[in-house]
């Protein structure tokens, strides 16, 4: 990832988890785990797609985020980017350079509306 292109800021937002009465996982985005910033990063679109259903027009939004290093992402966090919340869509991946020290983390954003 080029320094150079890299001028993005995304937020990342970590819901409180509990575990309900069936053992499943629920998440409060009301209560934030945590709330931070990541600075240097680049975002970009990929290939979205638009589904009709009975409901009407459904649009999916993807983009693909890289960020520096190894940062505090985690799969079930939520990202905020030029005032979209998006989630993250698969794993976080680490990504090395030739040399084998960490180059970036590439993540998968999605966004249905």
């Amino acid at each position: 990832m080029s320094a150079t292109f890299a001028r993005e800021v995304i937020r990342v937002q970590r819901a409180t988890i509990a575990v309900d009465t069936y053992e499943r996982k629920t998440y409060d985005w009301t209560n934030l785990a945590a709330d931070f910033e990541i600075q240097r990063c680049t975002v970009q679109p990929i290939a979205g797609s638009e589904m009709f259903d009975t409901a009407g027009q459904q649009v999916i939004s993807r983009w693909r985020v890289a960020a520096p290093g190894n940062p505090d992402i985690r799969d079930d966090d939520r990202i905020i980017h030029a005032g979209e919340t998006y989630d993250i869509d698969g794993a976080v991946r680490q990504w090395p350079s030739p040399s084998g020290r960490l180059a970036h983390a590439e993540i998968m954003l999605k966004r249905v509306s």
